[in-house]
């Protein structure tokens, strides 16, 4: 899949959940105090995102058929150890989060809270609608954004003609910690003209 495939198909959906997730937080403040609050709207969104969350772990392993979060574990965890520990710092706060610290292999679906809370969430609205709270909701997005940047990474560490590691329409609510953005100076191509004095006429250049 090519880094503008990507974009398209995976990394719009992000953009429309946090999209919907900020104007959510125009009712309900983002702080820690507030964490316990619960809503219809957070259970769409906690929902909406862990099934998108679903799909790009299934993209990440090339989109094969039936899989569970046992073969997402052995996946991701195999090819992004760094993930356990990687932390996002939501804008204009002082929330850090690690959505997928203590996730394991003995219990893959219990030990990443933020899934586990979904799939309770999906499989028993009534029963588990304390699941639907800005924590989870938080949590759940930090870990949606968190795959779909490794994998941006991925694409711009294997493709050539990829330009850089970051998509040009950013996160509004989340910033990777400790991320390096990459670009290729060699494909940088700057317009530019040379004015001819004799002739009186610019020579434009690629």
């Amino acid at each position: 899949m090519t880094f503008d495939e990507y974009r398209i198909n995976y990394w719009r959906m992000f953009l429309v959940l946090e999209k919907e997730l900020v104007e959510a937080l125009d009712y309900v403040e983002l702080n820690t105090n507030n964490y316990a609050t619960t809503s219809i709207v957070f259970s769409k969104l906690l929902l909406s995102v862990g099934s998108e969350i679903d799909n790009v772990f299934r993209e990440c392993l090339g989109g094969a058929g039936r899989t569970n979060i046992e073969d997402y574990y052995n996946f991701i965890i195999n090819k992004y150890p760094a993930i356990i520990n990687q932390q996002v710092k939501v804008n204009d706060t002082t929330i850090i989060l690690k959505p997928y610290d203590g996730w394991n292999g003995s219990q893959p679906a219990q030990s990443l809270i933020f899934w586990q809370k979904y799939n309770e969430l999906k499989h028993d609205i009534v029963l588990n609608a304390q699941n639907a709270s800005l924590e989870n909701v938080l949590n759940a997005m930090a870990g949606l954004f968190i795959i779909e940047l490794y994998r941006f990474d991925d694409i711009y560490r294997t493709q050539a003609d990829t330009f850089e590691n970051m998509p040009e329409q950013e996160s509004k609510l989340f910033v990777l910690c400790s991320w390096e953005q990459k670009m290729r100076t060699s494909k940088v191509k700057l317009d530019y003209s040379l004015y001819d004095e004799e002739s009186g006429t610019y020579d434009f250049q690629v």
